[in-house]
Parts: structure tokens; C-alpha cells; sequence
């Protein structure tokens, strides 16, 4: 008898965890869970990066729906468990928000916007013509869109023609870029950001000619489909809002360097010239030739965007500084020039740190460890790096047998690196990447 009533509790124990535990019993008639979309193809036209496509699709079908666990929705039971909490922050609101989730309900609005989303989708990846319907599948409390999508075909890049702005120079800046980089775009899949990059690339082939107030977003780009089968003509052109000055050279009037600076104070500094720039510091903390080196913004040159990264680059590629950076000033007296104004913010020139540590080995010996490590970023005033490390440990072998038995070890390590290639004279690098020297010396007992 008694067996049979624990039977009879574990059963309705059971039955009320498989029925509480699916999450839908505080659902209103008319809502339903929403599921994942599916994706099916009815008709397509496979391209080599469909399958990037196909990923795409999946996830934009994507509705963050309450995961299952067999057939248990736990956290979307624990979100229904627990009360609405009085504040938005304390354990009951992180039990029910955190811990738990809120139900995620089917929105036929949603399901247009997907349906949407994923026709652009089709369109930027060269589908211009595909169709995309859908249906509603409804199985216990749920309800799941199903998209059915015909690509049509796929269009490739024909033709890429230049729209005149009637600037002489300018006009022949873009054709020449365009002459340059049309070849490799003909007859390539048409994608959204395969645009966005060639916006990107003639942008920068201007902005490293002197064309300092240009920017990529100043471009666009008209699309035909209607004269070359499944070509697609582009008909690359400027925005009518776009300013005077993007059509205008600028060249490189005066460098200024201001080193040693500090936002909260007053930057009162001498000035001199190195290599036709000039140089401020408040005190000589690193010699001047060294950051000069490293400066490839040059009075007289043209503007160029890949000067401004490469001296960026070099700059903190001294490990010296933590904070770089270079503003542009137009001259107000002379037309289409530019000064240029590097700000360096010094790192700490020395730094002390601590390690304390516990070894334990398959051999049975243990024992702690020390490490003492000395840092100094600017050791002759060259940028040099030097590092020193002192450390050491002590182990004892343990358990039975083994008594007794000890070993330690005491080490003593330096390093010091040269902004440079030693012993050969320091000079302005043209590489994209700073040489250096390493000079390493260690021993221990």
C-alpha cells in the first residue's frame, strides 16, 4: 500500500514537472512561442559564395526563441515562477531575468520584416530579382515561418564609368583610379561590399594624393541592369552634398611635435628645429633625432593618409608612449595648406613589479617561487628598452621516502632593446614596421 502511494506521488510529481516545465500555461489564447525561421530554396542559383549566403539567411531568421531541453523550456518556467520583482537590480530580479527568460511570442509583424531583411539581403549578394514568401507553421503553443526563396539569377560587374564633376584635376585623379582597379572589378560577382570597398580603395588612392578633406562616403554609385544581360553597369559619382574642400590638394606646411605633454597642465616648452620640424618639450626627455626618425609627415609633401598611419605606427612602436596623436590645422594665411600638430603623452619611464608563486611537479617536489622584475622605457634617452629580472624559488621533495631531499634555484636576467638596427646609424625607416636590436644576457645558480 505504501509503495503504491509513493508510486502514485512520484508520479503526479513527474506530471507536474513535464506540464509546468514546457513554459506555455501562462500563455493568452492568441499568443504562441515563437521558433527559429526556416530557410528553404525552391529555386536557386548557387554562386562561390553561397554558402556565406546561406549562413547569412539562417541567421537573420533568427528570433532568440526560448531553447528547449527535451521537451522543458527551464528558463522560460523559471521566468514564470518567480514574481515580478519591485526593483531592477537584487537576486529575485537575476533569478528571473538572468537565470530565467521571458518568453518569446510570435510576432506576425516580425515575420514581415524578416521576410523583408532577407530579400536586401538576396539583393546585396547580386540576386536582384529573388522572391522571398513565406508560411506559418503552428505546432503545440508554437508557431515557426518557413521562407521560401527563389534567387533568380545572379548578376556580375560589367562596365565602370565615371561621372564628370568639371574639376580638371580632379576628374583626371578618379579616372586614373578607376583605369587602375576596373580590371580586377569586371566580371566578379556583384556584392553590396565589394562597393563599399571599391568606395573605400578610390577614397584612399585620393586621400594619399593630397586630397585631405575627402572621405569614402562622399562616393556613390549607380547600378544598370538593363543594358547587358546579366551585367550590371556602374555609373561611379559624388553626392551632391559633398564640400568644396573634398576637391581640393592639400600639402604639408609646418610639423609641429609636442613631447612630454600633459592634459592637466601647462604646456610651456622651448622649441627647436630637427629635420625641418619643430620640436617642444618642456625637458629633453628623449632625444629629439629619435622621435623625428619616426615622424614621416614632412613639410612641402602632399598630404598622405599612409604617412599619417605609418608615423602613428612608429611612434608607439618606440613603447614609450601612451597616448599618440596627430591633428591637422588649415593655415589661415596661405590657401590649401596644412599644419600638422603631433601630441605624445610619456608612459612612466620606470615601473617596479612582484610575483609570488607555488610549484608542485610529478616528481613530488614543491616548494614557492619569487620574481622581481625592473622596467625602464627610455634608459639613454633613445627609446631604449631595458628589462631586468630577478627571481628564484625553493622546492623540497614530499612523501614518504623522499624526505629531505631540496633544490633551488636563483636567476638573474636582462634585456635591453634598440629601436634600431645597432650599430648602424639611426635614420628615418621607410618600412612599415620599426627594425630593433635585442640584447639579452641572463644566469642563475
Amino acid at each position: 500500500m505504501i509503495k503504491n502511494s509513493l508510486s502514485y506521488i512520484v508520479f503526479i510529481c513527474f506530471s507536474h514537472v513535464f506540464v509546468s516545465c514546457t513554459g506555455t500555461k501562462h500563455l493568452a489564447e492568441d499568443e504562441y512561442l515563437a521558433r527559429n525561421g526556416k530557410i528553404v530554396f525552391i529555386e536557386k542559383e548557387k554562386i562561390k559564395e553561397f554558402g556565406e549566403i546561406r549562413v547569412s539567411l539562417a541567421q537573420q531568421a533568427e528570433v532568440n526563441h526560448n531553447n528547449k531541453f527535451f521537451w522543458m523550456r527551464p528558463r522560460l518556467s523559471f521566468h514564470n515562477a518567480i514574481k515580478e520583482p519591485k526593483k531592477d537590480k537584487g537576486f529575485k530580479y537575476w533569478l528571473k531575468y538572468k537565470v530565467g527568460k521571458a518568453p518569446v511570442i510570435y510576432n506576425s509583424r516580425q515575420t514581415e520584416r524578416i521576410a523583408r531583411s532577407l530579400k536586401t539581403e538576396l539583393f546585396n549578394h547580386s540576386y536582384f530579382n529573388a522572391e522571398v514568401k513565406y508560411d506559418i507553421v503552428e505546432k503545440r503553443f508554437q508557431k515557426q515561418a518557413v521562407y521560401r526563396i527563389k534567387t533568380g539569377h545572379s548578376y556580375k560587374i560589367g562596365s565602370i564609368q565615371y561621372t564628370l564633376q568639371g574639376k580638371s584635376e580632379f576628374d583626371s585623379e578618379i579616372r586614373t583610379i578607376i583605369e587602375n582597379h576596373k580590371t580586377d572589378a569586371r566580371g566578379r560577382t556583384y556584392t553590396l561590399n565589394s562597393l563599399i570597398d571599391g568606395r573605400k580603395r578610390f577614397a584612399n588612392n585620393l586621400m594619399n594624393n593630397g586630397y585631405y578633406y575627402f572621405r569614402p562616403d562622399y562616393f556613390e554609385f549607380i547600378a544598370d541592369t538593363t543594358l547587358n544581360g546579366r551585367y550590371v553597369d556602374l555609373q561611379l559619382q559624388l553626392k551632391p552634398k559633398t564640400p568644396g574642400n573634398a576637391y581640393n590638394k592639400y600639402s604639408i606646411n609646418e610639423v609641429f611635435i609636442e613631447d612630454n605633454f600633459y592634459f592637466d597642465s601647462i604646456f610651456d616648452a622651448d622649441t627647436q628645429l630637427v629635420n625641418k620640424l619643430y620640436y617642444l618639450s618642456p625637458e629633453q626627455y628623449i632625444n629629439p633625432r629619435v622621435v623625428a626618425n619616426t615622424v614621416h609627415i614632412q613639410p612641402g609633401n602632399l598630404y598622405n593618409r599612409e604617412d599619417h598611419l605609418k608615423t602613428l605606427n612608429h611612434i608607439r612602436s618606440l613603447q614609450v608612449y601612451k597616448f599618440v596623436n596627430i591633428a591637422y590645422i588649415q593655415d589661415d594665411s596661405l590657401s590649401n595648406k596644412l599644419n600638422a600638430r603631433l601630441t605624445l603623452v610619456p608612459l612612466s619611464k620606470m615601473s617596479f613589479s612582484g610575483e609570488l608563486n607555488a610549484n608542485f611537479k610529478s616528481n613530488n617536489f614543491a616548494g614557492p617561487g619569487i620574481l622581481f622584475s625592473f622596467t625602464n622605457r627610455n634608459t639613454f634617452k633613445g627609446a631604449e628598452l631595458l628589462n631586468i629580472g630577478f627571481g628564484g624559488r625553493f622546492e623540497t621533495q614530499i612523501g614518504q621516502g623522499f624526505r629531505g631531499n631540496t633544490s633551488y634555484e636563483v636567476r638573474l636576467d636582462g634585456s635591453l632593446q634598440l629601436p634600431r638596427l645597432y650599430p648602424f646609424k639611426s635614420k628615418r625607416i621607410e618600412a612599415q614596421n620599426v627594425p630593433t636590436t635585442a640584447i639579452n644576457l641572463g644566469g642563475g645558480l
